[in-house]
């Protein structure tokens, strides 16, 4: 069997796509993740993380967003929040009731 990179990596056809459900599941199991980035945050603390990211779960529910996970490195400012929503303008609509807009806002399709 030649898995769908191997196939990529030779140029040989794609394979048809086929998706046999096995287990049933909600709509929220489906839902899109993003990965957003938000700089400029030099010398944030493990509180003032918590204290951002508990903004965001106030308020996420208005937009049908869940925040899963955030993440900072003091010394380069950057945070990162890992989200489901439906769209990335929900998860900006979170952020900016949150009072912190995202930079950046990424889907993640692929997942390993």
């Amino acid at each position: 069997m030649v898995c769908a990179l191997s196939r990529l990596a030779v140029g040989l056809p794609k394979a048809p796509n086929v998706l046999i459900d096995l287990f049933p599941h909600n709509e929220e199991e489906n839902m899109p993740e993003f990965m957003d980035v938000h700089r400029g945050m030099v010398g944030i603390t493990a509180e003032d993380l918590n204290e951002a990211h508990n903004a965001d779960l106030a308020v996420q529910d208005e937009e049908g967003v869940v925040f899963k996970q955030a993440w900072a490195d003091p010394e380069s400012g950057f945070v990162y929040c890992l989200s489901e929503a439906s769209s990335a303008d929900a998860v900006q609509r979170v952020h900016e009731k949150a009072g912190h807009p995202a930079d950046e806002i990424h889907p993640l399709p692929l997942k390993v």
